[in-house]
């Protein structure tokens, strides 16, 4: 009997580790959109590198992501990132 609460235990705690591992669809990660000939295009992702430090409530999150640009010219290009409300961003870099 003592095996059972300790596989249940197991089992649950995996099942919130396998969601929290769930693929996040692409609409919630940041892209980069351009117009080119008055036409939208959205420079594919590559690669997205995720750091976080969470203290208490508080959760500093250093997001890395590179995109490519198949085109054969440069482009003026917006990039987009959805936020909760109550979330900041203290800096930015582009490279």
């Amino acid at each position: 009997m003592k095996t059972i609460p300790l596989f249940l235990i197991a089992f649950l705690s995996w099942l919130s580790w396998s969601s929290a591992l769930a693929i996040v669809p692409d609409d919630l990660g940041g892209r980069i959109e351009a117009r080119v000939d008055g036409k939208p295009v959205t420079l594919p992702l590559l690669k997205t590198d995720i750091d976080a430090d969470v203290q208490g409530d508080v959760a500093q999150v250093t997001v890395t992501q590179t995109f490519a640009n198949p085109l054969n010219q440069a482009v003026h290009a917006t990039y987009l990132f959805p936020l909760n409300e109550t979330a900041a961003v203290n800096a930015m870099t582009m490279e």
